[in-house]
């Protein structure tokens, strides 16, 4: 039985998709290299999948320690600047914010989406949820700092795996 979780993502600018493009054969080396590749990004034309081995992996990429909670926002936007091309000016994000766009293809929804929902809560106030149907959420940042925080932790993401030791 594939226990795997798939999920299709893309954002509602290019910008953010290219980038995530750019930098995802680097996250599943990392990945390969210091997590057996629990989690693998797959570019698709309209965004990518993001594959997680199971629902333990899943909920793990969902969590994030007590210390970085209070430290994502706080964290300087300058040193994560090689997650954008450029860095990605507060004067360019638009008034109605930056929609992500979740779509499940697999896994038990009823358990997965409060997991998402408690995360994004956790991670910035000016993150919203919505969800669209049992299958789609959207992830709405509303303003810079919301999308600074996201940012943040895709760094450290990246860094922890970078960072890892056997």
């Amino acid at each position: 039985m594939d226990n795997r979780i798939v999920l299709k993502i893309n954002f509602s600018i290019d910008i953010l998709n290219n980038n995530i493009k750019k930098y995802s054969g680097y996250f599943n080396e990392l990945n390969k290299k210091f997590s057996e590749g629990k989690i693998y990004l797959e570019l698709i034309q309209d965004g990518f999948l993001m594959i997680f081995q199971d629902e333990v992996t899943f909920k793990d990429y969902h969590n994030f320690p007590k210390e970085i909670e209070k430290d994502l926002s706080l964290m300087d936007y300058d040193d994560k600047s090689f997650l954008f091309d450029k860095k990605f000016p507060k004067s360019l994000f638009p008034k109605k914010g930056i929609l992500l766009n979740s779509e499940s293809y697999s896994g038990n929804h009823d358990i997965l989406i409060p997991i998402v929902k408690k995360f994004y809560k956790k991670m910035h106030p000016d993150i919203q949820l919505i969800q669209k149907s049992d299958k789609l959420v959207q992830i709405l940042f509303k303003n810079f700092d919301a999308l600074k925080a996201f940012t943040n932790f895709l760094y450290w993401k990246i860094y922890s795996l970078k960072n890892k030791r056997n």
